[in-house]
Order: C-alpha cells, then sequence, then structure tokens
C-alpha cells in the first residue's frame, strides 16, 4: 500500500510540475507575422480587379492603336496633296 501512495504521489507532483510549466510558459510573449504579399496576391477580389483592369487596359490600347492608325491615315493624306489651310487646322 506504501508503494502505492508513493506512485500517486509521484504522479501528482509531475503533473502539478507540468501544470506549473505550461502556465509560466504561456507568459512568453510571442512574436508572429504573416505573409502580407502572399496573402493580398491569394485575395480573390484583388485576382478578380485584376483581371478587370487587364480586359480595360487591353480595350484602351485598341483604341489608342486605332485613333494612331487614322492619325497616320490622316498624315499620308495630307503629304500626298497639297492641304488647305482648314485640312492642315482640322489634322492639328
Amino acid at each position: 500500500m506504501n508503494k502505492m501512495n508513493f506512485i500517486s504521489l509521484a504522479c501528482s507532483v509531475l503533473a502539478f510540475a507540468g501544470v506549473v510549466y505550461l502556465l509560466t510558459v504561456e507568459d512568453e510573449k510571442k512574436t508572429a507575422f504573416f505573409m502580407s504579399a502572399e496573402v493580398y496576391n491569394d485575395f480573390d477580389y484583388k485576382i478578380e480587379l485584376e483581371t478587370e483592369l487587364l480586359s480595360f487596359e487591353a480595350y484602351k490600347n485598341k483604341k489608342i492603336d486605332s485613333l494612331e492608325q487614322n492619325l497616320q491615315f490622316s498624315m499620308n493624306y495630307l503629304k500626298s496633296i497639297q492641304p488647305t489651310q482648314e485640312q492642315l487646322f482640322q489634322y492639328e
């Protein structure tokens, strides 16, 4: 019986020591960090907006290309003829 009491007391002391250790370890300040760039890049709404922006950018680039082409045609036309003052004013 004495042996059982000793084992029980030893287990209780070990359990108490473990609880005290865990409580003291939790009190230490811990520093955490996260990968903000990774979180931002994986954000669904960011991906959706980026796709929309690329689509809008492609649309605007097509418009600019069309305007450049019209300007080039106008310039070539004016070079091929003797432009009037009114035609030069419209070109400018």
